[in-house]
């Protein structure tokens, strides 16, 4: 499918590589149109000669990727869930398209054999940053790819600060995610800066008027204020500098020697 005219330009290759059949791992800047990509591979999967799993999404990417399908005409994923008993979920498998399912749902139904694994043409992950050794992803993917070997597997990110952090965290990542390839769109690319540089944005600056009461006291404070200034600079030219006293730690028993009022004591006569 030809990539809309309306998107950048810049993104014309990241759609063709994304709609490949090669996994892959895309990680793009924040800001640059990673809901697009994502909404891309879901028009170009939505017939029903496809199966494709959408995993790892919040509410916000589900209800934006409703209303851009919404917009461009096209078939909106199914949204599958704890609300959807198992029996619906089967024929939901069986119905083709792409599925939004959440990850515990999806666990039950590959141990259970609800999920036709076999048929599955691919798999889309969202927010990939997020995948850990031991979660229920990893666990997805892993038992997937052990059921078909022939579908895709495409991971989005847009937070390569999260990919840094640890040893070698982009490579577990990969492996986590079962991709060998990486694709990197960072803001200094070539055809990014070139397209961005092309639009700048307008930036207007707005400035709200002083009320009467807040004139008055501008007209009040403002005197001074070079008179302070200049004392101050005096005393630091003059070595003057603040310090602060810390009080000394001492054991709680000792702090009646620092009372004010002589303590009473029980005398003895002899």
């Amino acid at each position: 499918m030809a990539p809309s005219s309306a998107t950048p330009s810049f993104l014309d290759p990241i759609l063709a590589d994304a709609l490949d059949q090669e996994p892959s791992l895309l990680v793009m800047a924040s800001g640059l149109g990673l809901h697009i990509v994502l909404q891309r591979l879901v028009e170009a999967n939505s017939g029903p000669e496809h199966l494709v799993l959408l995993l790892n999404t919040t509410k916000e990417d589900e209800q934006q990727l409703l209303e851009q399908c919404a917009a461009r005409g096209v078939a909106a994923p199914a949204i599958i869930n704890n609300e959807c008993p198992a029996q619906e979920r089967m024929e939901l498998y069986l119905s083709g398209g792409v599925l939004a399912v959440t990850q515990r749902i999806l666990v039950v139904d590959l141990l259970c054999e609800r999920m036709p694994a076999a048929l599955a043409t691919g798999v889309v992950v969202a927010n990939a940053h997020r995948v850990t050794e031991g979660g229920n992803l990893a666990f997805i993917l892993r038992i997937f790819r052990q059921l078909n070997r022939t579908a895709f597997i495409k991971a989005l990110s847009d937070d390569p600060p999260a990919l840094t952090k640890g040893f070698a965290q982009v490579e577990k990542v990969m492996r986590w995610l079962r991709v060998r390839k990486l694709q990197l769109w960072p803001r200094f690319h070539l055809s990014v800066s070139a397209c961005l540089d092309a639009t700048q944005p307008v930036v207007e600056e707005c400035g709200v008027s002083l009320s009467a009461k807040a004139k008055e006291l501008q007209v009040h404070v403002r005197p001074p204020t070079p008179n302070a200034s200049a004392g101050v600079e005096a005393l630091q030219h003059l070595g003057f500098t603040h310090r602060r006293y810390h009080a000394p730690q001492c054991h709680p028993s000792l702090l009646l020697l620092h009372c004010s009022k002589p303590c009473c004591a029980r005398s003895t006569s002899a």
